[in-house]
């Protein structure tokens, strides 16, 4: 497993797609394999009370200490990512943005109408808005320069939801990647995988990438090329090239947050 931290060029689009020519073949065989060693260490858990439903597993399951959020400014940093989020997919589709705050706000309205963090949006004074607004255009800014344009013959895909249930649809788990690139369908590995985050980088961030990497290669039955992580707060930037010890370590990663929750009074 390779990684590499860098803070300035190349561009996220440079990253993501590489060199076609190093690109290894892609590998159809490792999303059984995965699945196997995930359901066998699920085997013999308890059964649970049918009342409770299925176990959701969501990446912020992989922290062992649950973060707890508490303040005001939570809501507002919550508003902040999913902006920069919708902001993401108008970047990804080659649209113009000369207003990252106000354009941002109105395509996540229209994409997102029924996001309870419209109320958060409605009650923020002047000041909490004019906040956020430059908040926002601040992360806008570092997103823009990181990014790169993106070229719609890589098949750009935002927001991409990921479900995989498990032992028979006890447990499900979720996942939500920003960007995804590139196709599992060539000969060569292809897909490229990107996740902004408005918080800095930390060792969490390299779990959530392998998470992403495990998840769509058990939704896709392809590993995918690489994984590729910036911090709008930082613009610091992570990357992995995806590969078996990648893959085993977030099996591991996985199997041990379902069974701490499953096991959660």
């Amino acid at each position: 497993m390779s990684s590499a931290t860098m803070t300035a060029e190349p561009r996220i689009t440079d990253i993501l797609r590489g060199n076609r020519d190093n690109r290894p073949a892609a590998n159809r065989a490792a999303a059984g394999h995965y699945r196997q060693l995930i359901e066998g260490a699920l085997e013999n858990l308890t059964t649970r009370a049918s009342t409770l439903g299925p176990l959701v597993i969501r990446a912020h399951h992989l922290d062992p200490v649950p973060v707890v959020h508490i303040g005001p400014a939570f809501p507002l940093a919550q508003l902040r990512g999913a902006l920069i989020s919708e902001l993401l997919r108008l970047l990804s589709t080659g649209q113009s943005v000369r207003r990252p705050f106000e354009d941002a706000r109105e395509a996540w309205a229209f994409s997102h109408p029924h996001s309870p963090l419209h109320r958060t949006l409605e009650e923020c004074d002047a000041d909490d808005l004019a906040r956020v607004a430059t908040d926002v255009t601040a992360h806008a800014v570092t997103l823009i320069k990181a990014l790169g344009p993106v070229n719609p013959h890589w098949q750009p895909r935002t927001d991409v939801s990921v479900v995989q249930h498990l032992r028979g649809g006890d447990i499900v788990v979720r996942d939500r990647l920003d960007l995804v690139l590139g196709s599992s369908r060539e000969a060569v590995a292809s897909e490229a995988l990107f996740d902004v985050t408005t918080s800095p980088l930390s060792s969490r961030s390299d779990a959530v990438l392998r998470y992403h990497a495990l998840m769509e290669t058990l939704r896709t039955g392809v590993v995918p090329l690489r994984v590729v992580a910036l911090s709008t707060a930082t613009g610091d930037r992570v990357q992995y090239e995806v590969d078996d010890a990648l893959l085993a370590r977030a099996v591991s990663e996985l199997q041990t947050a379902i069974i701490t929750e499953w096991n959660r009074p």
